[in-house]
C-alpha cells in the first residue's frame, strides 16, 4: 500500500503505483506502508486496545499502531491501522502472518491464536520454572 498526501491536507491509501499514476498522482511522492484491517465479525462493539504480531516466543508491538489505538469497532465494520505512516517501513520488512488484537477485556482475537498463545505461555513458564530449579540444585542453595 502507498500513503499519499492529498491536496486538501489529508492522507489517502492507494493500492499500487499504477493506480496512483492513473489518478494523476506522483508515485515518487508516495510512502510505502503496511495497512492492517481489523474487522469485527461479531454482534457486539469491540474496543481494540492493542495490535501485535507473534514472533517466536515473543511478541512485536508496533509504535505506529499504538498511536492509532484504542479504537471502537462496531459489529460488521472495520478499522484500518497504518504502520509506517511516519516512515521507517519498507515492503517485506514485516511478515504478514501472526497478527492479533487485544480488546478492552484483555481477550485475544483471532480465537485460534488466543489458545495457541495461552498454551505457549504455559509451556514457556514450565520451562523457566524447571530451569530455575535446575540452577538452584546445581548451586547448592
Amino acid at each position: 500500500m502507498l500513503l499519499v498526501n492529498t491536496t486538501g491536507g489529508g492522507k489517502m491509501l492507494v493500492s499500487d503505483s499504477e493506480t496512483l499514476a492513473g489518478m494523476g498522482g506522483n508515485p515518487a511522492a508516495a510512502r510505502t506502508v503496511l495497512s492492517i484491517v481489523i474487522r469485527n465479525r461479531g454482534r457486539r462493539d469491540v474496543r481494540v486496545e492493542s495490535l501485535a504480531r507473534r514472533s517466536g516466543l515473543g511478541r512485536v508491538l508496533f509504535a505506529d499502531a499504538a498511536t492509532q489505538l484504542p479504537a471502537d469497532v462496531k459489529p460488521g465494520h472495520s478499522h484500518t491501522v497504518v504502520n509506517g505512516a511516519a516512515g521507517g517501513y519498507s515492503h517485506g520488512d514485516v511478515p504478514l502472518r501472526g497478527f492479533y488484537v487485544v480488546d478492552g477485556g484483555n481477550r485475544v482475537y483471532p480465537l485460534r491464536l488466543r489458545w495457541f498463545l495461552a498454551a505457549e505461555d504455559v509451556l514457556y513458564r514450565r520451562a523457566i520454572i524447571r530451569l530455575r530449579r535446575w540452577r538452584r540444585s546445581r548451586s547448592g542453595t
